[in-house]
């Protein structure tokens, strides 16, 4: 069994994000506000994040926003809801195998766009919406790196051949590139995790720190990725608390390091007894404060109750879920943290109500429920800090 935010094959997630507007209050002693948190410019150390006293458990809101997913019919979502972006109308288009269901403010199914093929509005694989440009046009990237513009009226407005596959994507405010996290195996690019786009070019990579001395893989190469109101990328290795901070020329501004993920590096491949699902981080966002929010998930306490031990046809020993119609997910918690990355401090952490996957815009997020009767639905939920929060 392999690892995927549901049913556990190894693949990270990510999301476009879109302009929707973020309350936020002050849960905690406020950093100075003239203080760019990558002042210090630090090439090669990592600042330990710390936090202020016992995680603030109250000082984080979760706002319903939207419940996305039907009982049945083709308004009704699986396990490939790992993707959404929201576009200009306020529409939610949802990753689906071979096509994107996409639902309205309100979370009412409208349309399902795609289907399998090599044709227009034809998909092959998972159908990842990917970032919506200043036009409107919608881009989606399938499993054969075929990337499809798709105006707002579900119209074909023509393909391309993309670079790779995105894993993450984020827009830089006030430019007209944006930056990607994917793995790249050209000889200018093989190592480096996020590379600055402008259309389809690849304009510059970077993001692997030099001291880190190994060989490059695209296992070791993956990165959740974020954006300051600067244009700076901040990226995070999604099985270590660690995060780099990156200007767009290339060149290293900041490092922080939280507490540990797992206690063994993380291996791709099968789950075993010495290589377990791993905790991960989902999706980072910056907010104008200078607060890094990140989505994780951790292992419950009880997790190898849901799994058991199998050979697989190579006579290898691995772990596979005790019941094959459970979901990976009953094995985690969904936690938020919010990090004020000027003091170096998490400032609050909270679990939350859904299994949250990623960022939709500042302060928006989704994830993933299941309803009593079994059937999935993406929740899409507003995060605020609470004013005069628990200190």
């Amino acid at each position: 069994m392999r690892y995927n935010p549901a049913r556990g094959r190894l693949a990270p997630i990510s999301l476009s994000p879109v302009a929707l507007l973020f309350l936020l209050g002050a849960c905690r002693e406020q950093s100075d506000p003239g203080a760019n948190w990558a002042a210090s410019r630090d090439s090669v150390g990592y600042r330990a994040l710390v936090s202020a006293g016992p995680p603030c458990g109250q000082c984080i809101a979760q706002i319903p926003v939207a419940l996305l997913g039907d009982t049945a019919g083709p308004g009704a979502v699986g396990e490939e809801a790992i993707k959404v972006v929201a576009d200009g109308l306020g529409r939610y288009w949802v990753s689906q195998n071979h096509s994107i269901a996409v639902f309205d403010t309100s979370g009412r199914f409208i349309a399902r766009v795609g289907r399998e093929g090599d044709g227009p509005l034809e998909f092959r694989g998972l159908a990842r919406p990917l970032r919506i440009d200043k036009s409107g046009q919608i881009h989606v990237v399938d499993g054969s790196r075929r990337e499809t513009a798709i105006g707002p009226a579900f119209t074909y407005l023509g393909a391309s051949h993309a670079a790779g596959i995105p894993t993450d994507l984020v827009e830089l405010p006030g430019r007209s590139e944006f930056a990607v996290s994917m793995w790249l195996a050209t000889p200018a690019n093989v190592g480096q995790p996020i590379h600055l786009i402008a259309d389809t070019n690849v304009i510059r990579s970077f993001g692997m720190a030099a001291e880190q001395g190994t060989v490059a893989t695209p296992f070791n190469s993956l990165r959740v990725i974020a954006a300051d109101s600067w244009g700076q990328v901040l990226a995070a290795h999604p099985y270590e608390y660690r995060i780099e901070g990156w200007d767009t020329l290339g060149t290293r501004v900041a490092g922080y390091e939280g507490p540990a993920l797992n206690d063994n590096a993380v291996r791709p491949g099968e789950f075993a007894p010495d290589n377990p699902p791993p905790n991960k981080i989902h999706a980072i966002q910056m907010d104008d404060q200078d607060h890094l929010w990140i989505l994780r998930w951790r292992r419950r306490r009880d997790w190898q109750s849901k799994m058991v031990e199998r050979r697989d046809e190579a006579g290898s020993l691995g772990l596979a879920m005790k019941d094959p119609a459970e979901s990976y997910q009953t094995m985690f918690t969904s936690e938020v943290d919010v990090v004020d990355l000027r003091r170096a401090v998490i400032v609050a952490t909270e679990v939350t109500n859904d299994m949250l996957l990623g960022f939709l815009g500042k302060g928006v997020a989704f994830g993933q429920r299941y309803r009593p009767d079994g059937t999935l639905q993406v929740a899409v939920i507003r995060l605020t800090l609470r004013q005069g929060g628990k200190q």
